[in-house]
This record gives C-alpha cells, structure tokens and sequence, in this order.
C-alpha cells in the first residue's frame, strides 16, 4: 500500500472488484498516484472505502470495474453517497501482458481511465435505467452501419442503423483541436454562443477548462444540467467565463420528482437528495453571479399544479422558462395557456432569432412576476430536409435543424444538422466547404427578411 495523503487538490478514485475483496486507489488532478488499499467486498467495506477516499480531498468520480457484476452493489452505495461513478472496461489482455495483473495497477488504471476522458461509460444497473447519455456505450463493439439503438445502457441511442450514423461520440476535452473546430465555425457561421449540454456537463472533469477553451476561442458559454454536481464545479466554471446555466427542475418534493422520473428516482431519500442538491447549485449560481434559469417542461394539464409550486419556489431566484413538450404536442400547449391563465399573465414580448427554431414569449403577472415561455417553430433547410424522408410531421422528431458538434473516437470533429439523420455529419472542414453551411447561411438571411418585413 503505497502512503496516504491527507487534504490537497481534487481527486479521482479507481476501484478493481472482485468477489470477496476490492482494491481502491486514488489520483490527483494531473494522475499521480497518491494511494491504494483493499477492502471486504461488504456493505461496511464500502463505506471504509469511500470514507479512505474521501481523507484525501475533494473527490471528483470514482471509476469502478464491473459495474454489472462484482462492483454492482459498490456502484450502488456510492451513486446513493452522491458521487459520480464511472464504468471502466477491465484492462484489455495486451495491456496485462505488458504489465502483469495486479489489483493496485488496475486500480490506478480505472481512475486514470476516468482523468483522461477515455472511461464515460454508465454503471450497468439492475434497475433497469442508467444516468448518462448512452449515444456511444452501446455500440462499443459495432462497425459503423451496424449499431444498436439500445443495449446495456437501457436507454435509446442516437447511433443506430437506421439513422445513418458512421462514427462514434468520445468526450470533448479542453485542447488545441476543440479551439480550432469552434473558431471555424465562429469565422464560417457566425457563431457566438456555444451550449453544452449532454448526458450531465458537469460529469466532465474538465468542464472549467472546456469553458475557457470556448471563450478563448469568442463564444459565449452556457450549460444545461440537473443541477446534481453544481457545487463540485460550477465556482471554477464560472471563474472561466461561463455565461449561465440552465436547471432542469422536475420537482420541489420527492413526490413531486416521482411523478415526472423513472421509477429508480421513486426512492424518497434518493429524491430528496437530488433536490436538495440541486436547491445547493441554483443558490450557489446566484452567489457566484452565473445567469441562471429554471427549464419546466409542461406536458400536459395535470402537470399544471406541479409548475405553480415550482413557480411559487423558484422565481424569486432565478429566470422561470416554460418549455413546451414536443412529445405531447397540443396538449403541451393547452396546458400552458391553462397556466397562464390562472396566473393572470399577460403577454410583455415576443423575441425570434432570426435562423432559429426556438423563439420566446415573455410574460408578466398582475404582482410583477415575470416568466418566459419557450416555444419551438418548424424551421428546415429548404434543400436539405425537402428531401429527407423524415419530412413530414409524423416522422419528423424534432421539426426543426440545428447545428451541432461532436468528437469521434478517433479525435476527429464532426458537425451534425439532425439527430435523426446522422448520416449528415461531416468533418468540420468538409462541412465548411460544402453545401449545408451555405445553405444555413442562406436560410438565416432570408428569414431574418421574413421576420422584419
């Protein structure tokens, strides 16, 4: 067992697992190693062992081997702790025959795995649902036209056959790569915010760096999270230039959170726990001076008193929007002019960007409280989705284009239109130099015409 650091910067763990015992070491944020140890594969090990890593600072995420199997039960006392766990893959053979196996090794590997970037796999969960975005996990081992639309992750991936999609999402990292793909598309678009979103932004390791790349690069940043690891990064975050924030709130209470989540999150004290640390991030953002809104999503009438106790919660601290439900359609929309209507709200402004499909409704109740509204309005590349054989109204999911970037496995930067048809995707220097960013360019201007005519 290698000496134990007390205090100092934050830290990732790793974890090896096995039947009766498991190894756990620990890294500092530039990976070295700082102490490993073992532990009874019991309910009290479990807890020794995140308390012993915990005496070593701040900890970040724990990457844990065999999340479906020996590290199940571990993967699960850990999420309930309130710590972000990561699935590792065990070491590959090539990898042990070059250096042996050996439980301190492997679990120095898993937690540098985590560092890196190079582990973003979910825990496998025996109940049925995961939390992280599961677009790559389930098609590790499929070629490019052959991958799944779900697999261990339990949830429905964007990489699937029918869609197209010929790469691999890996993680974003803070590089000269990332800087270079935003600023071509700054200089080719005109782009001057740049949203991260996910699966959970603020899982990332290395949000703050990644907001600093992006406004050193011209942009205006924003996130969109649960709020869950708000306090962990959201200070350095905003000490790199992020712009605001915006909370996706689904409850005040765990009865409220029920009715909305799967039924993993029905556990009261788990509930509670996502609350409360979401209240913690909301307040922490509005110390800090971070912009912040709350994102409701209303998708039908019976939703409706929910949204008026978080309403009553949360206006006198932060931006209220209300988001219409794609989803639920015309129901969405009744239930918001119900909404409206028993506030007594009348309309203040209407705000399109011209080139978006998003617009907004600002509204202001009879005591001076002020909620937005926002909507989404069918806006396609007239060539481009003319053609696609998504284009009709029951096909088409989202309705509308967006520009979006993504970084394959192998480095590489890809810009996409539409989830559904991954098969637009293009390298970020083909997509310059081709059709679509013209005809986005095109788009934008003869809408900015129609909006002020």
């Amino acid at each position: 067992m290698t000496s134990m650091t007390h205090g100092g910067p934050q830290i990732t763990g790793g974890v090896d697992t096995h039947g009766l015992t498991h190894h756990a070491a620990v890294i500092d944020s530039t990976g070295r190693h700082l102490a490993d140890r073992e532990f009874p594969a019991t309910i009290r090990g479990y807890r020794d062992l995140l308390d012993w890593m915990r005496l070593h600072g701040p900890l970040v995420a724990v990457g844990v081997e065999g999340t479906g199997a020996y590290g199940a039960e571990l993967a699960r006392v850990l999420t309930a702790a309130g710590v972000t766990v990561i699935d590792v893959d065990h070491p590959d053979r090539k990898t042990r025959r070059m250096k042996g196996k050996s439980d301190p090794i492997d679990a120095y590997a898993a937690a540098t795995a985590v560092l890196s970037g190079r582990a973003t796999g979910v825990p496998k969960s025996r109940d049925g649902v995961v939390e992280a975005t599961p677009v790559s996990v389930d098609n590790r081992a499929h070629a490019p036209g052959a991958f799944a639309d779900s697999g261990r992750s339990g949830r429905v991936s964007i990489y699937v056959v029918t869609n197209g999609a010929n790469f691999l999402s890996a993680p974003v990292f803070p590089d000269e790569s990332f800087r270079h793909a935003l600023e071509q598309l700054r200089k080719a678009l005109g782009c001057n915010e740049v949203h991260l979103t996910g699966g959970e932004p603020t899982l990332h390791p290395r949000l703050p760096e990644i907001v600093a790349t992006a406004r050193k690069a011209g942009y205006l940043v924003s996130i969109t999270s649960n709020g869950e690891n708000g306090t962990r990064t959201l200070r350095d975050c905003a000490l790199a230039g992020l712009g605001h924030i915006n909370f996706s709130v689904f409850g005040t209470t765990p009865e409220e959170l029920a009715q909305v989540q799967h039924a993993r999150y029905r556990k009261t004290a788990l509930a509670q726990r996502k609350i409360e640390a979401l209240d913690e991030s909301i307040k922490l953002a509005t110390q800090i001076g971070v912009g912040a809104r709350a994102n409701l999503v209303l998708p039908n009438r019976d939703h409706v008193p929910r949204v008026h106790r978080l309403l009553a919660k949360y206006t006198s601290s932060l931006s209220v929007w209300i988001l219409t439900s794609l989803s639920d359609g015309d129901e969405s929309l009744n239930a918001i002019d119900v909404l409206l209507d028993e506030l007594g709200a009348e309309l203040d402004e209407v705000r399109l960007i011209a080139g978006s499909a998003s617009f907004r409704m600002s509204y202001r109740t009879p005591n001076g409280r002020q909620l937005y509204v926002k909507h989404i309005r069918p806006l396609r590349l007239p060539q481009t989705c003319a053609t696609c054989r998504f284009n009709n109204s029951t096909d088409c999911e989202e309705g509308y284009y967006g520009v979006r970037l993504y970084r394959d496995t192998k480095g590489l930067f890809h810009v996409g239109v539409c989830i559904q048809r991954m098969d637009l995707c293009q390298p970020v220097e083909e997509f310059i130099a081709g059709d679509a960013c013209n005809e986005i360019i095109r788009l934008r201007e003869t809408d900015m015409r129609d909006l002020t005519a």
